[in-house]
C-alpha cells in the first residue's frame, strides 16, 4: 500500500501488508510473519479477508480416502490500524470435510482468544483492550442440480467470555450477555466459465459482543468510522447475483438490508 498523502500526519509512506516465510513437508506446514488468517472460513461475518495478522501458525493436512482432516493454529499480534500492532490472538481450528461422489460436506469448530492489552488508538469501543473467548462452529453443504450446484451454510458464533455487571468496562457491562450470533447462507450456480452466473442470499443475526468487529466485515452497512466498521448488534440479509462474462472478467451486485437489534440504527446499500 503506497501512502499518497504527503502531509505531515502520514504515518508510513510504505506499507508491508504481509511479510511471512512458510515451510510444508508432507500434509504439515508452518508460517511465521504476517499473512492473512490461515483459519477456514465461508464469509466474512466474523473475520474480514483483508484484515492481515502477525504472528505464527501451523498445522497439518490429512486425506484419507475420501475424507479430510485439518488442523490449525497460532499465535498472533493483532493489528491496530495499517501499521501498529495491539492485543492478541490464540486460536486453533479443526475441520473435518467429506468428498462424496455427487456431494460434499465441510464442517469446522474453532476457538479464537483474544487478549486484549491497553493502548490501542484505532480500534472502536475499547475492542483492543477486551478479551473474548468466541467459538465458531460452521457447516457447509454442496448439491449438484443438474448443472449448477446448490450450496447451503450455517455458521453459530458464541463468546463464552464472562462480563460483569461491575466490570470497568463499561462497553461490556452495558452488552453483557449479548453475544451469540448466526449467519444462514444459500447460493445457486457457479462461475468457473464464461456465461455461468451465481445467486446467493445471506441471513445474518450477529449481537453487540458475539465477535470483535475490529476485524469482521465492513461491507453490509456504513456504521462505525470511515476506516473502520462497526457490524455486529446487527441483523439483515444480503441479496447477491454475478455472472462471468468472460475468462477474465466478472461482474457482480449485491444488496445490503441491515437494521441493529438494539438501536434504530439501519441501513440499504447496493453496490455493483
Amino acid at each position: 500500500v503506497l501512502d499518497s498523502d504527503n502531509g505531515a500526519m502520514a504515518e508510513s509512506d510504505f506499507i508491508w501488508d504481509k511479510w511471512y516465510v512458510k515451510a510444508k513437508k508432507g500434509g504439515a506446514w508452518g508460517t511465521v510473519g504476517r499473512e492473512s488468517s490461515p483459519f477456514w472460513t465461508q464469509n466474512e461475518k466474523f473475520w474480514d479477508n483483508d484484515v492481515t495478522i502477525a504472528g505464527v501458525s501451523g498445522g497439518h493436512h490429512f486425506v484419507p480416502g475420501r475424507h479430510r482432516v485439518d488442523l490449525t493454529g497460532g499465535y498472533f499480534s493483532l493489528p491496530d490500524g495499517s501499521v501498529r500492532l495491539a492485543g492478541n490472538l490464540a486460536a486453533g481450528q479443526f475441520v473435518y470435510a467429506l468428498d462424496d461422489e455427487w456431494w460434499s460436506m465441510t464442517t469446522a469448530l474453532g476457538i479464537f482468544i483474544f487478549n486484549g492489552s491497553p493502548g490501542a488508538v484505532n480500534l472502536l469501543h475499547g475492542n483492543g483492550a477486551r478479551n473474548y473467548s468466541i467459538w465458531v462452529g460452521s457447516a457447509q453443504l454442496k448439491l449438484p442440480t443438474g448443472h449448477r450446484p446448490i450450496t447451503l451454510g450455517v455458521d453459530f458464533m458464541h463468546n463464552g467470555e464472562r462480563y460483569s455487571q461491575n466490570d470497568p468496562d463499561v462497553y461490556a457491562a452495558a452488552n453483557r450477555g449479548h453475544q451469540d450470533g448466526y449467519v444462514l447462507s444459500a447460493q445457486y450456480g457457479w462461475l468457473k466459465k464464461p456465461r455461468d452466473w451465481q445467486v446467493s442470499i445471506y441471513h445474518a443475526r450477529i449481537e453487540t459482543l458475539a465477535i470483535n468487529t475490529s476485524y469482521a466485515q465492513d461491507d453490509w452497512a456504513r456504521w462505525g468510522t470511515s476506516t473502520q466498521g462497526d457490524l455486529s448488534d446487527m441483523k439483515g440479509n444480503e441479496f447477491r447475483g454475478a455472472m462471468k462474462l468472460s475468462q477474465n472478467l466478472s461482474v457482480m451486485a449485491r444488496y445490503y438490508f441491515a437494521q441493529a437489534i438494539t438501536t434504530p440504527q439501519d441501513g440499504k446499500r447496493f453496490r455493483l
